[in-house]
Parts: structure tokens; C-alpha cells; sequence
């Protein structure tokens, strides 16, 4: 059930993401995905006005090994 909504969740950022098509590529901003599945790993992150090296320590810990990920997820949010 918690894949299923997950998915769900993933699936309408994306096409939110699709249909804002004014928006352009902001490279200071986590994608809406990626943003998703950091605030389902840690459910009180704050994505706003994160800096550009937290932002590829975010990506890194998220597109990297499962051991140690939510940890690894805070700390780059500190």
C-alpha cells in the first residue's frame, strides 16, 4: 500500500513538474521527486533554501547505497 501511494505521490509531481513548463531547470532547487522521497525518508525536512553543496549531498544520498541513507540525509540537511 505505502509503494502504491508512494508511486502515485512520484507520478502527479511529475506531471506537475511537465505542466509548469515556465519554470525552466533551476539548479539551486531539488527536483519535485527528489524532493518527495527525501521528505518521505525524512518526514520533517525543510527544501526550501537549501545551498547548491547540499543539494548534491541530498542527490548523492538518495541515488546512492540503501545503507545508511536516512542518516546520511540529515546530515546533509544540517
Amino acid at each position: 500500500m505505502k509503494n502504491l501511494i508512494l508511486a502515485a505521490a512520484a507520478l502527479v509531481a511529475i506531471a506537475g513538474t511537465a505542466s509548469a513548463s515556465g519554470q525552466g531547470y533551476q539548479p539551486n532547487k531539488l527536483s519535485n521527486v527528489d524532493a518527495a522521497e527525501l521528505r518521505h525518508l525524512v518526514p520533517n525536512a525543510d527544501v526550501n533554501n537549501l545551498t547548491a553543496a547540499q543539494i548534491a549531498s541530498v542527490q548523492a544520498a538518495l541515488y546512492g547505497s540503501d545503507q545508511g541513507k536516512v542518516a546520511a540525509l540529515r546530515a546533509a540537511l544540517r
